[in-house]
This record gives C-alpha cells, structure tokens and sequence, in this order.
C-alpha cells in the first residue's frame, strides 16, 4: 500500500492579495481616489503621495514610479454601498478595493500575485507600468521587462512558480 509522503501547499485557486504563510510582514494603510485590484502593486500618487499620514497610492503609470507596496485582500463589514461586498451569481466576490477606499498595503512578507508569464524562483521581479506585448494591465507582476513597459522590482524574489499566466507567491523586502 503506497503512502502519501508529500503534499502542495500552494493552491491554485486562491485569490490575488492573499498573504502566503505568516512570517515577517509589514501592512500600512493607503488611500486612492481609484479603483484598485487585489494582489497589484501600488505607487506613491505622483501628483499627492501624502496626506496627514496616510499613503496616497495609484497603479504604476511611470518606470520612475516609487514601489509602496501591494493591495492585499480584505474581507469587510456588509455594506450595501460596496461593490467588494458583492457576491455574483457564480458565487464569486468582488476583486478590487472601490474608488475612495482605504486600502490594505503590503510592504513586506509573502502574497499571491498574478503573473503575466512563467515565473520561478530566481527570475527577476518586473511590473508592468504600460501596455506591451505580453499584457496590458498595469500593477501586475512578470519576469522581464517586456520591451521597457515593465520595471524591475529590487528587494523582491519569487518563492513559487507558475508554467504561464497565473498566480505566484511573491516575498517582498524593503
């Protein structure tokens, strides 16, 4: 009788934003005026990166953009005003955080992300600030540069790999 002497501890279908494990991590609390997607990387807004304390965050736009953090997902209060609240008719939730939210950032410790391409551990950190070849939604995460519309994130690894577009574990540093 065979024995099961292994088991996959990432899971395939789990939602962007998710935190992996419960190591080091840093969490602060951002604002955009925009609405953001769960497991994207955020920016300091160009035009008000501060306000009385509070991180004002956009989606990357620019190679130039400073790196904040990425939207973690949060559960909230039932609010008929939020469309996060929502649940559909496949039983799915919303993805995003609503314009004029406060929004979870993760600054360090481990998150899903999504991935535009293969990804593994010891690839480099890129994401994507403008449209390319390999995809078009900005914040989200890849190995190379795709013909400069991504930028290099330093103080970043990969801790799990994917065989094409997905979800990967990604360890930030600061």
């Amino acid at each position: 009788m065979a024995i099961q002497t292994s088991f996959t501890y990432a899971y395939d279908n789990v939602q962007a934003g998710v935190q992996y494990g419960i190591g080091l991590q840093q969490i602060v609390t951002g604002f955009s005026d925009t609405v953001i997607p769960f497991g994207r990387a955020l920016v300091y807004d160009a035009v008000n990166p501060e306000t009385g304390g509070r991180k004002n965050v956009s989606l990357p736009s620019a190679a130039t953009n400073t790196f904040v953090g990425i939207a973690r997902f949060e559960h909230t209060e039932p609010d008929a005003t939020s469309a996060r609240n929502t649940i559909t008719t496949s039983g799915a939730t919303s993805t995003q955080y609503d314009a004029n939210e406060d929004i979870s950032i993760l600054e360090i410790g481990k998150i899903y992300v999504e991935v535009e391409q293969a990804v593994a551990p010891g690839d480099p950190v890129f994401v994507r600030f403008a449209s390319g070849a390999g995809g078009s939604e900005l914040g989200k995460f890849r190995a190379n540069a795709d013909t400069a519309t991504a930028f290099a994130l330093e103080n970043a690894e990969w801790v799990t790999s994917t065989t094409g577009v997905g979800k990967a574990v990604l360890h930030i540093y600061k």
